[in-house]
């Protein structure tokens, strides 16, 4: 009763008298917030596989532009028609013939669909260069991976489409730190989740309460309050400073 409030023939939600509720539940939600956020961080950490991330660069350059040597003549056609190739060249780098490939020269147990799910390719601000990414659980399978598909796919590339070029600008480094998962993320989104729940907790718990917690209950009604039972700690709390009982309570009212 204490946050549905009687307007009329309809019952409204006090928004003030829930905030006093959650309020005086504060330090029961920061400790769902807590015990939430570090089971978050404890599943991640004992229950996820940490990944690692090594990347190639390359460069692609069509037909026309391979003959140009010096680059003096290059068009923006030319740099044009490059960066829409890119597209089609990471096609065929995630096709199963590379993947395939990669997979017998590196000498990894992978099947070719699964490396083409580890591997990323992103196209930097629609330049003619190529972003290759591999994420594995072995930081330096990782890399081999990764430097392998940069021996692998340039002649595949080549002979399906004549007169391209493509070049590795970077080479892969064995990564010394994870990429995947992120702790600190897991224990956020833990926390807020339990942010959530125990306030939709305690708010039906308020919704579905139905007793009456003080006088001001009963304004919402036409009925006159005929007596009111003292409130017990109130009574001691009046004892204490030399009245009895409910007497000096009633003294000072």
């Amino acid at each position: 009763m204490g946050i549905i409030k009687k307007s009329g023939d309809q019952n409204t939600l006090d928004l003030i008298a829930l905030a006093h509720v959650l309020l005086k539940k504060l330090h029961f939600i920061l400790l769902c917030m807590v015990i939430f956020g570090v089971l978050a961080y404890a599943g991640v950490y004992y229950l996820v596989t940490p990944t690692y991330r090594a990347e190639i660069t390359l460069y692609v350059a069509n037909s026309s532009q391979s003959g140009k040597n010096d680059g003096s003549n290059i068009s923006a056609n030319d740099i044009a028609v490059s960066a829409r190739l890119v597209k089609t060249y990471s096609q065929i780098i995630s096709s199963r013939n590379v993947m395939s490939q990669v997979i017998d020269k590196a000498g990894v147990d992978m099947t070719p669909k699964a490396l083409a799910a580890a591997v990323k390719m992103e196209q930097a601000d629609e330049t003619e260069i190529l972003h290759i990414s591999v994420v594995h659980p072995d930081p330096e399978t990782a890399a081999l991976l990764a430097n392998t598909i940069a021996e692998v796919a340039p002649p595949v590339i080549t002979a399906t489409i004549g007169g391209s070029s493509v070049k590795e600008i970077d080479t892969a480094e064995v990564p010394t730190g994870k990429y995947a998962p992120n702790y600190g993320r897991a224990a956020m989104i833990g926390a807020l989740l339990g942010l959530l729940l125990s306030i939709a907790y305690f708010t039906v718990r308020a919704l579905f309460d139905n007793t009456v917690k003080s006088v001001d209950d009963f304004s919402q009604w036409e009925y006159p309050v005929l007596a009111c039972i003292p409130d017990l700690a109130e009574a001691n709390r009046f004892r204490g400073n030399g009245y009895y009982g409910y007497a000096g309570m009633r003294k000072d009212v």
